[in-house]
Order: C-alpha cells, then structure tokens, then sequence
C-alpha cells in the first residue's frame, strides 16, 4: 500500500493537526492550530476537504490551543475548542462553516474529544490546572449541558479519546503520575462500571487512545506502553 498526499494547507508558521478529524458521506473536517510566532496565541482553523483532496472552506475559530470534531450519522457537524481563558462547544452547518449554536462552558474545562450517540453529545477533557478529568453531556440540537461529572483520581488527569457502542461510553486517559494509563466504561448516565489499566515502567507518562470498537465485544485501545485489545 502507498500514499499519496492529495491535498495540503497551513504550514507557513508553526502549524498541527494531531486533534480529531471527522467526516461525512460528502467531506472530511480536519481541525487544526496555528502560532505564527512564539509570542503569539495559537488560533483554532477548522477545514472542509472533499474526497478529491479539494479546499471547500477553511475557517478561523479563535484563539485556541485545542480545538476537536465530530459528525453524526445524518452529517451534522459539530466542535469543541478551548484557550486558556474560554471553552465553546459548538454546532457548525457543514455546508458553510458558519456556527448554528455555541455553548460557552467552564473556562477551565479543557476539551479533548468529543462524541455523538443518539439526540446526545458527549465531551471529555480535563479541568485545567486541577488535573482532574471531566465528562459533559449536551443536547446535541442547541447545545444545552445535561450533566458534568468530575472525577477525582491520583491515576487520571485527563480524560483524552471517547468512543461508544451505542449503549455505552469507553474513555482513556492520561496518568497524572507518568507510570499508567485507563480505559473507562461509562453509561449513557455518566456511571463508571468498569476499568481497565495499562502500565509503564519506565515512568514516561502513558497515555491511551481508543482507536476502534471493531465488533460487539472488542474494545482497541493503543499508548505508548503498547497495544491491548479488551473484552468488554
């Protein structure tokens, strides 16, 4: 298998889009920041790509050093981005790339990944500063908080990638103390009834991410200690 770039942007200044893209039927969403010089905040992009790699829009959120996207099965569009001062979740019309609702939220609750199950939109993140990780419930239609859960743990600080099989919510984390990881299971309610630990010896600060839930009882989750496929 080879790749082929097929389409490219950004890169006349300090430029990354590790954070989550996601896509429709049509297009593909890729969000991304930008510091044009050390000094400068880092402003939050968010760009439409069809399949043919073509430029559709590409939009300026704000000043952001985390910005996240997600879709739901009819195509609705939807972001989270934080600075060290604000964090918005927002719907945005994938047509336009103009914003249908924003919901200010906590300013430091730091969103890292957001998804979509039912007429629900779920967020996790970390209070900033507090090292504690957070899980949000919204109305996925306006943008309305249902429920905010902290969890205060010395093994997590920050809850990073959430996945669902339509019944429930898998959430990794970060370590706070830099020798583990977690895998969480939530219900749709917010209540953990199970989870999973990975270690490193090494003390590098492991951090897992959920890639995959690949069929009804396998749950993929991968960090810098290494693969591991769990049994739900």
């Amino acid at each position: 298998m080879s790749l082929e770039i097929i389409s490219s942007f950004g890169a006349s200044h300090i430029d990354k889009s590790k954070y989550d893209s996601s896509a429709t039927s049509e297009a593909i969403f890729i969000p991304w920041v930008e510091q044009k010089n050390n000094e400068d905040p880092w402003l939050g992009h968010l760009t439409k790509l069809d399949y043919d790699g073509d430029i559709k829009w590409m939009k300026q959120i704000g000043n952001a050093d985390t910005i996240t996207s997600e879709t739901d099965t009819v195509g609705n569009l939807y972001i989270a981005w934080s600075n060290s001062n604000q964090s918005f979740v927002s719907e945005i019309y994938p047509a336009s790339g103009e914003v249908k609702w924003s919901t200010e939220i906590f300013s430091k609750h730091q969103i890292q990944d957001l998804k979509v199950v039912g007429s629900k939109l779920y967020a996790v993140g970390t209070f900033r500063g507090a090292k504690t990780p957070i899980l949000k419930a919204f109305e996925k239609t306006d943008g309305t908080i249902l429920w905010e859960k902290e969890t205060r743990t010395t093994l997590s600080s920050v809850y990073t990638d959430v996945q669902s099989d339509g019944t429930h919510l898998f959430v990794s984390s970060s370590s706070q103390l830099g020798i583990s990881g977690q895998v969480y299971k939530f219900d749709l309610s917010g209540v953990a009834s199970s989870e999973w630990f990975g270690s490193d010896s090494g003390g590098n600060g492991v951090g897992l991410s959920l890639i995959h839930i690949s069929e009804p009882t396998r749950l993929l989750s991968i960090g810098d200690a290494g693969v591991c496929v769990e049994k739900k």
